[in-house]
């Protein structure tokens, strides 16, 4: 019972503990001695594991009253020059780290006394925790419960280097179906307008400045228009997903659009760039009629 309340509040199977099979040793958690045999407290009674304590933590149910609410939002993950920069208004919690085919952690790094808002780790930091070559993938956990999994760091560290933009990284991206592949690259022209069509799912999004404008997917669907002001600066996206993309939501670092395309379907994410230091400059992913896959491209706003 106990372990299966555990997955109830999100803890997966684990290492050792509660949430692997050391709970047909529970007696030894409450008896004094366990006849016939040794004390029943010899080291091998049942406990939670450290990760799911964590997960407790940051999980509502476990909350104080005195206890600050946490902020709301996504856990960010992103590709910067240092290695891997981990972003969450509420605190960043715990990250996990595993090696390619690893069930469970190989190590994680935990932020328990004071969360950070930011958090950078190099590849050789990653790496030494890993304990071998092959693959890294992180699990990030954010202080208000929200987490994020990169299954391979390389994938979202990779910079291209492209002239008149300098290193450009990509997010990861978003919908499941293959299309064709296509990217756009947006100059660091100030934009007049996005206008964004959609239907029943997401067509296209479309950047306007004054003297050019720059499609990625399709004009099918109804344009939606929405206006920026001087200065105004795309900070992300809204992500409706699942097997393509569903609806749009435009973040900007004055304000959030409606959503356009289908509001009911998919499941939601939200797509950003790092909060100084860079900015937005593209789309890359796969279309057909509508989009199947999107993914960001930013670079150094420097």
């Amino acid at each position: 019972m106990m372990h299966e309340v555990g997955h109830s509040f999100g803890c997966p199977h684990q290492r050792n503990g509660v949430m692997m099979r050391d709970f047909i040793h529970l007696n030894r958690s409450f008896s004094v001695i366990e006849p016939p045999g040794l004390p029943g407290l010899n080291g091998e009674e049942c406990s939670w594991h450290r990760l799911d304590l964590l997960r407790f933590r940051a999980h509502s149910c476990y909350a104080l009253p005195s206890d600050e609410v946490p902020e709301e939002g996504h856990i960010q993950v992103f590709g910067v020059d240092e290695g891997i920069l981990i972003e969450s208004a509420s605190g960043v919690l715990v990250v996990e780290v595993y090696l390619e085919g690893d069930e469970f952690p190989k190590s994680w790094i935990e932020y328990v006394e004071d969360p950070p808002s930011e958090v950078t780790l190099s590849e050789d930091e990653l790496r030494s925790r890993a304990g071998g070559e092959g693959k890294i993938k992180i699990n990030a956990i954010a202080l208000n419960g929200t987490s994020t999994t990169i299954n391979d760091i390389s994938d979202i560290m990779q910079a291209e280097e492209v002239p008149e933009f300098g290193n450009v990284w990509k997010s990861v991206k978003l919908g499941g179906q293959a299309g064709s592949p296509s990217a756009i690259l947006l100059p660091d022209d100030p934009l007049v307008s996005i206008r964004v069509y959609s239907g029943f799912s997401l067509n296209g999004i479309e950047f306007i400045t004054d003297r050019r404008s720059f499609l990625f997917g399709t004009r099918g669907g109804s344009p939606h228009d929405f206006s920026m002001e001087d200065d105004e600066c795309i900070r992300g996206f809204g992500v409706r997903s699942g097997a393509w993309i569903d609806a749009l939501q435009i973040i900007t670092d004055e304000k959030r659009s409606e959503w356009f395309g289908n509001v009911k379907s998919g499941t939601e994410h939200e797509l950003m760039i790092p909060t100084e230091g860079y900015r937005f400059c593209g789309f890359y992913g796969e279309v057909q009629d509508w989009v199947m896959q999107i993914g960001l491209q930013y670079c150094s706003s420097t």
